[in-house]
């Protein structure tokens, strides 16, 4: 029998082999799409240890699910697709157990302890109003504006529509604004 060299094959032929139960296949879909798999979750969670986990949980479901692909040419986005899933669903997990988002700003200079106590109660304010967001919501929030990610590129990073990523945006905000009035009584202090 002549051995098959995975390596020089397509997307294609792989995922239908790994579907009939050749491992050395779906092993040369994880070498092929590691990197980038990884790379979406950390992304999302920012960890690289949570990374490596959410990447391995990805891989694991996509070889006990390798069935249900009805077009194999569209391996790469069900692969990203179950990885930005499990990396969501992580995050809101993490965050709902810990409580915490990512800093807004590495600080750079020194701020006075009126400004620190003044940015304190702010980041508190910000943490309880993302508890009121979604995973779906706030994971593009956190994409556009802690990670500095294009719209383009959010859109085609969870592969979904511009006016899609633009409206989560909008309706995140929209509910930042309201859960940050009704916090502080209003914008102003005076």
């Amino acid at each position: 029998m002549k051995s098959v060299r995975w390596k020089t094959q397509d997307d294609y032929l792989l995922v239908v082999a790994s579907a009939l139960g050749r491992t050395r296949a779906f092993d040369e879909l994880t070498k092929r799409y590691w990197g980038p798999v990884f790379s979406l979750a950390r992304q999302i969670c920012g960890s690289r240890e949570t990374a490596e986990d959410i990447a391995q949980e990805a891989f694991m479901q996509a070889y006990r699910n390798m069935y249900q692909l009805k077009d194999p040419e569209k391996f790469s986005g069900w692969l990203c697709a179950i990885a930005r899933n499990i990396a969501i669903r992580s995050l809101s997990r993490a965050n709902a157990r810990a409580d915490k988002v990512m800093p807004l700003q590495p600080k750079t200079v020194e701020p006075s302890p009126y400004e620190t106590a003044e940015r304190k109660e702010a980041v508190d304010r910000l943490r309880q109003a993302l508890k009121h967001l979604g995973a779906d919501l706030r994971i593009v929030l956190e994409l556009r504006y802690w990670h500095s990610m294009k719209i383009a590129d959010i859109a085609s990073f969870l592969d979904m529509p511009e006016a899609t990523v633009k409206w989560r945006l909008q309706k995140a905000k929209s509910i930042l604004g309201q859960e940050l009035r009704d916090v502080t009584g209003g914008w102003d202090d005076g």
